[in-house]
This record gives structure tokens, sequence and C-alpha cells, in this order.
């Protein structure tokens, strides 16, 4: 059952890193057979509640304060299965970041790095809160630190990379960072909104406007009010 579980896991992630919405439903099938076989186990409350969070980005869920109090319940059983599960940790700051109680969000995404200090996501999502908070300056120090512990990272890296860049105004690193994270996974819809969002900031309307095509091929049904 062990192993079982463990390629489920393994399959759960891949198909979570496509970041789109077919992806994060892949990986939500993996988990609910996961929970099958053992509904104990601290970490698959985590990644649900990832999961959780993304189809509110993805426009996948039929009410998003359902998914979000989806989300914020299964971050309260994966802590109440494992207090110091830093992942757990992490998803409870993502949940205060989306509620923009970012000191909050700082404080949990602290604890879960004195927890495991070389979790390179853990710095991302701090990264993240920072330049979500207007304090982008602030960010690229720990976003730096996520890749050195990771240095083969997927697409979002790049993505938090490349907003940071979006928000100091380097359109042109912007780019460069939106167009890695193409590359890595070519249908990341943040990356290509991310891109979309820097060649129309940059004056480049005709690059933009293919590239906000792109968003559609990914997924025909999107809508910017998705993600406000």
């Amino acid at each position: 059952k062990d192993l079982q579980i463990l390629i489920k896991f393994l399959k759960a992630w891949k198909y979570f890193h496509r970041f789109n919405k077919e992806g994060n439903a892949l990986a939500r099938k993996e988990i609910d057979e996961i929970m099958k076989l053992d509904d104990k186990i601290s970490f698959a409350y985590t990644f649900l509640g990832f999961i959780y969070l993304h189809d509110i980005y993805y426009g996948a869920c039929d009410s998003s304060i359902v998914c979000f109090g989806q989300a914020t319940e299964a971050a309260r059983r994966a802590l109440s299965l494992d207090e110091n599960n830093h992942k757990a940790h992490q998803l409870t700051g993502y949940i205060f970041l989306m509620r923009k109680e970012y000191e909050n969000a700082i404080n949990e995404i602290k604890r879960s790095i004195d927890l495991n200090p070389n979790c390179a996501d853990c710095y991302l999502v701090l990264g993240q809160t920072y330049w979500s908070s207007d304090r982008a300056h602030d960010a690229l120090g720990y976003i730096n630190k996520a890749f050195l512990l990771n240095p083969k990272p997927p697409s979002n890296y790049y993505n938090d990379l490349g907003f940071v860049y979006l928000f100091t105004n380097e359109y042109e690193n912007a780019i460069v960072a939106f167009k890695k994270a193409i590359a890595i996974e070519p249908n990341d819809i943040f990356s290509h909104l991310g891109l979309t969002a820097v060649y129309a900031m940059s004056g480049r309307e005709k690059d933009a406007k293919i590239v906000g095509l792109d968003v559609l091929k990914i997924d025909p049904t999107f809508s910017i009010k998705k993600f406000t």
C-alpha cells in the first residue's frame, strides 16, 4: 500500500505542476484515491488544500468561497494530524496571503522555514507574499534563495521571478523569466498571463495580443474575473 500511495503522490505532483485546470483535476483524482487508501496522511490534506486554492484561480469552483473554505479546512486537518508538517504551515500562510493578511502569512511561512530550512517552495511563497504586498524589492532575495535550494525548479519559480521584475519595472528581465516558465511548462496559464501583462505594460501591444490568444487556447473559458 505504501508504494501505491507514493506512486499516486508522484503522479499528483506532476499533474499539479502543469498549472492549468485539467492538470489540477487529475491531481485531485490521485489525492482522492490516496485518501481512500489512508485518510490519516497529513500531507495529503495539505496537497488537497493547494488544489482547492488553485481551483479558485482556474475558475473550476462552483463557488470560490466554498473552495476557499475547503482549503482552510484541509489546512486545519493537516495540522491536526501533524503540527510539524512544514507544508501545512506553508499552505496556511498561502491562505492568509489570499486573504491579504500579509503579516500573518509571513509568520506562518517563516514557521514552515523554521521546521524545514531547506524548503525551497516556502522561500518562494515568502517572496510571493512580499511582492503581493507591494514590497517587490524585498521579495527578490527570498526567491533567489528558493532557486538556490531548487536549481531545477518547476515553472512557477520563474513566474514569481517574472512578477517581481514586472512590479519593479524591469520588463526585459520579466520577459526572460516568463519565457523560461513557458519553456518548462507550455500550458502553464500563469506564465502566459504574466507575459501578456509585461508586454502590455512595456508598450508591446501586438505581442500582448498574441500571448493573450495563447491563454484562450489553454483555457477557452478563461475570464480575467477568475484572477481578480
